[in-house]
Order: structure tokens, then sequence, then C-alpha cells
């Protein structure tokens, strides 16, 4: 663990930056970005998380971290 509290592969970073990313873009389209309150994870409005949802599946789910070319 790094003391950025990432792991060695610099995933939990990546993971993060995309948030930050989809937030930044989210905000400027009229979504809000308010956490839930019970779970901060989680937005608290459905139409945020359906959009976080896509956009998560679209820039993280299926690319290998320490792979030179992404399916």
């Amino acid at each position: 663990m790094n003391p950025n509290g990432c792991t060695e592969d610099g995933w939990d970073l990546f993971e993060q930056q995309t948030r930050e990313e989809f937030e930044y873009y989210a905000v400027r389209r009229g979504y809000d970005i308010t956490r839930d309150s019970e779970y901060n994870f989680f937005y608290a409005e459905q139409r945020t998380a359906d959009a976080w949802e896509m956009y998560h599946h679209g820039h993280v789910k299926g690319r290998g971290w320490n792979e030179t070319t992404n399916p």
C-alpha cells in the first residue's frame, strides 16, 4: 500500500480519478452529484447513479490495468 492509500498497481487512484472526471462532467450536464446520506459511495438521485454506472462501465470495467492494449 502506498502513502496515498492506493494499492501498488494504482487501481484505486484510477478509480478515484474516474469518479472525479465523471462528477466534473455530470455537474455541467445538470446531474445532482449529492451522495446518498447512508451510503456515501452511491448517489442520492437515481438518474445520477445510472449515469455513473454507465460511465464507470465504459471507463473502468473490463480494462486490465497493466495491459498494453484494452479489449
